[in-house]
């Protein structure tokens, strides 16, 4: 098995023939009535829809994803919302996630010292079969996470070197940028990618003082800093009559009484044990979620 993975060219071709035979099915699958049918029929009716309305007055209620929105527009004049092709992107871009995991995992086994390209392959394989990502594949609004999902790990892979050029660093903040622009929760991955230059090293003892690194790096900062900086510029154009979803979350965290900040905090530890869990028993999946225990915060 080794030596058959030690080609780069058959292990992706393995990858392929094997997210496309567990997903073949999904192309004959219709509309989900939770929201594509919606989304569908909102764009089909909609008149004078432009990229600036998307991107620029594009907010409802919490959620501003212009850059799923686009790719739904273009459904619309390529081919009509025939559900075939919409799930086929679905497809797709599952599979270049999970080429993007085997490319990540492959450069993270050379600043490690791995030379055998089998746990590349396993990280690779089971990313692209797990049940966690059914959702995402299946459902076509959940396009979504497999957009963002797609340009974080463009922007983890570029970021897996040694040294932090200012070119790696401008494309790894416009994916970040993108990402946020397919679905709000990956800004999140902004702080992993503003302290990449402290934990990517060939060899902790290599590492340089704290000072050194932050001198070396200050462009790099100054980038990403800029790039969430214009994120909630692009929030705040759009939502121009008042951002729901910043709203929300301030009051969550700084709310007025303790209660709101412990309760808020529940809510993570027990999200966080939920979907630790998920991932080594990853059902029910989400539609059939109603309720969530309180002893995942424990876990």
């Amino acid at each position: 098995m080794k030596t058959l993975l030690e080609s780069r060219n058959i292990t992706i071709l393995l990858l392929a023939c094997v997210v496309l035979s567990v997903f073949y099915p999904t192309l004959f699958a219709p509309l989900n009535s939770v929201d594509d049918s919606g989304m569908c029929t909102y764009l089909l009716n909609a008149a004078g829809i432009s990229l600036r309305s998307i991107f620029f007055t594009g907010g409802s209620g919490a959620y501003y994803r212009p850059l799923l929105v686009t790719t739904c527009l273009f459904d619309k004049y390529a081919w009509g919302f025939i559900e075939s092709f919409m799930h086929l992107q679905n497809i797709v871009l599952h599979l270049c996630n999970t080429l993007l995991i085997f490319a990540i995992s492959r450069r993270s086994a050379v600043l490690l010292n791995i030379k055998s390209p089998i746990p590349a392959f396993l990280a690779a394989l089971f990313f692209a079969i797990h049940p966690i990502n059914t959702e995402a594949v299946n459902w076509i609004s959940g396009r979504t996470d497999l957009l963002a999902g797609f340009f974080i790990l463009i922007s983890a892979f570029l970021l897996l070197k040694t040294t932090t050029s200012i070119a790696n660093s401008i494309l790894s903040a416009l994916c970040l940028l993108l990402a946020c622009l397919s679905k709000e929760t990956a800004i999140f991955f902004l702080p992993a990618v503003l302290l990449s230059p402290f934990f990517v090293s060939t060899a902790i003892e290599k590492k340089p003082p704290l000072h050194e690194t932050l001198r070396k790096n200050a462009v790099h900062f100054s980038v990403i800093f800029a790039t969430g900086t214009a994120y909630f510029v692009f929030r705040a154009i759009a939502f121009s009559q008042g951002d729901s979803g910043v709203a929300k979350v301030l009051t969550n965290v700084a709310g007025e009484n303790s209660a709101g900040l412990f309760d808020s905090l529940q809510v993570v530890l027990k999200a966080a044990g939920f979907y630790l869990k998920k991932l080594i028993i990853p059902f029910p999946l989400n539609f059939g979620i109603i309720h969530v225990s309180d002893l995942y915060m424990i876990l």
